[in-house]
């Protein structure tokens, strides 16, 4: 089954979430340090080290319900990447039916998310649900 991987988190997104500051901060209680997570976590993933990059996937996940980043569109966005890329590494790994409560998520977080989608459209085909 080829599921998107669609690692990238888009540059506008990612230059957006820096204005203002001239560097990312690690701290995961802002934008910038769950954007700062997510390049780590696509790094990772880049890299092979799917365990690291699953980690740091979920951390950024964890960063939406943080109130103070709940309501920002840039955060939702980050978050569903994030939940598409746990999905398609569950996926990858023998655990359809969990990618498929990820991408759910990751739909409810960003409806128009084309890629979470198709690949929860690709992983219902092939379960035949």
């Amino acid at each position: 089954m080829a599921v998107k991987r669609n690692l990238g988190m888009g540059l506008d997104l990612l230059l957006t979430a820096g204005e203002g500051n001239t560097s990312l901060d690690r701290d995961s209680s802002n934008i910038n340090g769950a954007a700062s997570l997510m390049a780590k976590a696509i790094e990772e993933d880049e890299q092979g080290n799917i365990f690291e990059a699953y980690h740091l996937y979920r951390q950024v996940i964890d960063c939406q319900a943080k109130p103070a980043l709940r309501a920002l569109p840039a955060m939702s966005a980050l978050a569903a990447q994030a939940l598409n890329n746990v999905a398609v590494i569950l996926c990858e790994n023998g655990k359809p039916e969990s990618a498929q409560t990820f991408l759910t998520q990751a739909l409810h977080l960003q409806p128009d998310n084309q890629v979470a989608l198709e690949n929860l459209q690709l992983i219902r085909l092939a379960s035949g649900s």
